[in-house]
């Protein structure tokens, strides 16, 4: 019975030991855990000029004291030209805060406008141990835009369009829209696409204005037409945008791709117009 007894406990220790348990951090007595705060953030560096992108890192823990995290530029990862930006070597997390922000700085040197990866991590913190997970910073260049700049009410109108007018419908619910900023380089309104078999459900459109660019984002219809494997049909960005005068913002044509996947046939080239009222 005893030799059984001991067989029972020796099988407990051998499971407990065997179990993987995950590290709880406890905020106020574990162990100290640095982490970015975001896995991405956006670094618009102006035509010529330079910008910048403040970004958070944090401590699962609190302390009396600042806390330093050694930061580096993962190399390997990274597509950006390194003389295009600046990353300070440390971040801190001042004494009893959570968190701390570093600034990653960008200048022109060679920019592009299509968006290129700083790949940054942590190397190690003051009293405690770093995450793996990195942060991504992407940077591209962009050109101002006056605030007012493509804003307010516009008639939008099909110029070139396939599979809408193909079937008794138009790509875009012609009609008026009122163009919002989305941010300082991009536009937004809402409209519907094939409004005679989506019933006029709004859709939104953004548009990037990307150094004298315009650049659609995607847009889903929720509908098919079987081929493609069963894609879905939808508007991207065109594969030659169409472009805008930063001194005449009464008529703006979009370019966009129809249909890239191939459900209705596509891809095929397409095109709206905004005219403004």
């Amino acid at each position: 019975m005893k030799n059984f007894i001991k067989l029972i406990v020796l099988a407990l220790l051998f499971t407990a030991c065997g179990d993987f348990e995950p590290v709880v951090y406890d905020p106020a007595t574990g162990q100290t855990l640095a982490y970015f705060s975001d896995t991405t953030s956006n670094l618009e560096v102006l035509v010529d000029d330079s910008g910048a992108v403040t970004i958070e890192v944090s401590s699962t823990t609190l302390s009396t004291s600042d806390r330093q995290i050694n930061i580096s530029v993962n190399e390997e990862l990274s597509t950006a030209n390194a003389e295009n930006y600046a990353v300070p070597a440390t971040a801190v997390i001042p004494a009893n805060e959570y968190s701390g922000t570093f600034v990653v700085t960008g200048v022109d040197v060679s920019v592009e406008t299509t968006t290129e990866s700083i790949v940054l991590q942590m190397d190690a913190v003051d009293g405690g141990i770093v995450s793996s997970a990195t942060h991504q910073v992407s940077i591209y260049q962009v050109c101002p835009i006056p605030a007012d700049f493509m804003i307010g009410e516009y008639e939008i109108v099909d110029v070139l369009a396939t599979v809408g007018p193909g079937n008794g419908t138009s790509n875009f619910l012609t009609g008026t829209v009122m163009i919002e900023e989305n941010t300082a380089t991009s536009r937004k309104f809402v409209s519907s696409v094939l409004p005679a078999f989506t019933g006029g459900a709004p859709v939104d459109v953004t548009l990037d204005l990307v150094c004298n660019e315009i650049i659609m984002s995607d847009i889903g219809s929720g509908l098919g037409c079987g081929g493609g494997g069963g894609a879905e049909y939808i508007y991207t960005a065109a594969d030659m945008n169409s472009t805008y005068d930063i001194a005449d913002d009464n008529v703006i044509i979009v370019n966009y791709t129809e249909d890239p996947d191939g459900s209705c046939g596509g891809p095929f080239e397409a095109s709206f117009m905004l005219t403004k009222l």
